[in-house]
């Protein structure tokens, strides 16, 4: 039976300054095969690791319009473990260090536009705009002018 200084050695790695423990990667294949002297070229690694070095790479190569789930499916095709989420984020990114343009949704207008109401016209501004039209807009105009000289010098002679 071990004693228990043994026992003591066996458990977890103590935590960290952040309470954190250190994380054990599980052996993978490629770490198996640099292990056994094999090359990366021969054993776990795909074509897509090799042209995109991180799934984020990958997503910045998609066009924009092409919805999240659409690109996860892609990636996935390929060899990339991808999730909407890190997609979404990628392109929050890229859109905010102008990358990529915004996208453009196709919105409701708040309130439609409405044309300009023109007030409507009293009476007797539409007679005297039927006056105009039949006078002629130059004998219209000295007559206007013949009457504001009349209003002046009836107000100067008060």
């Amino acid at each position: 039976m071990p004693s228990r200084k043994q026992k003591r050695r066996t458990r977890p790695a103590p935590p960290d300054a952040r309470g954190r423990r250190p994380k054990t990667q599980p052996a993978s294949s490629s770490n198996l095969a640099v292990a056994a002297g094999e090359s990366d070229l021969d054993v776990g690694v795909t074509s897509a690791t090799r042209r995109y070095p991180s799934a984020s790479a990958f997503v910045r190569t998609q066009p924009v319009n092409v919805p999240a789930k659409q690109v996860v499916a892609a990636g996935a095709k390929i060899g990339l473990e991808l999730t909407p989420n890190l997609v979404r984020i990628v392109r929050y990114k890229m859109r905010r260090a102008g990358l990529a343009k915004p996208l453009a949704t196709a919105r409701r207008p708040l309130h439609k536009a409405r044309p300009a109401t023109v007030p409507a016209a009293a009476p007797n501004e539409l007679r005297f705009k039927r006056l105009v039209v039949e006078l002629g807009v130059a004998r219209a105009r000295n007559l206007v002018e013949e009457v504001a000289r009349s209003l002046e010098s009836l107000i100067a002679a008060q």
